[in-house]
């Protein structure tokens, strides 16, 4: 009976934490992306494949316009592939478009290296620095890459956890992307 009353109180504090978080959400002021530039409308059309509808319907930045934190993704999404990460790709484009960094966080290390090598390709074209935050980086270039990415000079962090570390910091960031799948899924 102990234990049963115990895991009550425990799903009754994790409840109250939840609904306080969720009104902080609705409280909380967001930033208000621009319209579509020459350079987002040429980053899309620069994707190799015919988009799905599921991409389509993923891909609203309309929820990235009215000024509050957008707390969902591509989660639904039916596609196998490039599907899910393109979509991410151009709300990321787009927070760079208006001179905001952005942060894409990754569980494993093969998955943000994966993410590293998407990303630098799809994003060559244009005038965007990416920087991979891993353990396949020498602290040398670590304490480089940081020092850069708190003057502004990266524009897009890929990483593990560690760009959650205190040693961290962003000059603007605009938009946090968390992939929570597995490097083999």
């Amino acid at each position: 009976m102990r234990t049963k009353t115990r895991i009550k109180a425990k799903m009754r504090d994790m409840a109250d934490e939840l609904l306080k978080l969720y009104a902080g959400r609705k409280l909380a002021e967001g930033f208000t992306f621009s319209k579509d530039s020459n350079w987002q409308r040429e980053f899309e059309d620069a994707f190799e494949f015919t988009e799905t509808r599921d991409q389509l319907t993923a891909y609203t930045r309309d929820q990235a316009r009215h000024g509050k934190p957008a707390t969902h993704g591509p989660a639904g999404m039916r596609d196998v592939g490039f599907g899910k990460t393109e979509v991410v790709m151009r709300g990321g484009f787009q927070g760079l478009g208006d001179g905001k960094q952005v942060a894409v966080l990754a569980p494993t290390t093969v998955l943000v290296f994966q993410h590293f090598e998407t990303f630098r390709r799809r994003f060559q074209p244009f005038p965007v620095r990416v920087e991979m935050f891993s353990r396949f980086r020498s602290p040398k270039e670590i304490k480089a890459a940081l020092v850069d990415l708190g003057e502004g000079k990266v524009d897009l962090a890929i990483g593990t956890h560690r760009l959650l570390s205190k040693d961290v910091a962003f000059r603007d960031l605009g938009l946090v992307i968390v992939d929570e799948s597995s490097a083999s899924g």
